[in-house]
């Protein structure tokens, strides 16, 4: 009688290691269906997240240009392609100030964007300036300058954004000089 006990405890024993396995590789089998239904959720929602971002950023009539703690350029949109007649891949990893600035304004530049990638200028406020053309024409901008702390070392950490304003300078002297013709 202790024979076949011990003979039916192994194959019960032996039956449920059986099961068990099996409820493991059922149990990791879901899990792995469960990952994967979740990345690709998360990819439609960063695919989504993207579009939006790209979209506000290239189709705003704004110059957009995202500096580096450097202050090299990491990101540069349509409308500054446009203002500027220099392309992205050219400008992507050069200095802000000496690309875009005039050389008489650079060393002033230089010191208010240090700053800001610094969090340091205020958010918001806003200050007029020339801008360089890759023809070397210049162009008026209103820029405003937006810290944003980035933990990567490559990171964007200032977005300047400007919007020309030569065109409606121009327009603002001539209806000046009308008036004063007029009067």
């Amino acid at each position: 009688a202790a024979a076949v006990r011990a003979s039916v405890t192994r194959a019960l024993d032996l039956e449920l290691a059986i099961m068990l396995e099996s409820y493991h590789d059922d149990f990791v089998a879901r899990l792995r269906r469960i990952e994967l239904v979740e990345r690709e959720q998360l990819g439609r929602a960063l695919a989504l997240s993207e579009h939006r971002y790209v979209n506000a950023v290239e189709l705003a009539p704004y110059i957009v240009i995202g500096l580096d703690g450097a202050l090299n350029i990491q990101l540069f949109n349509a409308e500054a392609e446009r203002v500027t007649g220099f392309l992205r891949d050219q400008v992507r990893g050069s200095p802000m100030v000496s690309t875009c600035f005039p050389e008489d304004i650079r060393e002033e530049y230089a010191g208010i964007f240090s700053v800001a990638a610094n969090g340091g200028h205020p958010v918001g406020e806003a200050w007029e300036s020339a801008l360089r053309t890759r023809g070397g024409k210049l162009r008026r901008v209103r820029w405003h300058l937006a810290h944003a702390p980035s933990d990567q070392s490559d990171g964007v950490v200032l977005f300047a954004m400007g919007r020309d304003i030569t065109e409606e300078n121009e327009l603002a002297e001539r209806t000046r000089q009308a008036e004063k013709l007029a009067a």
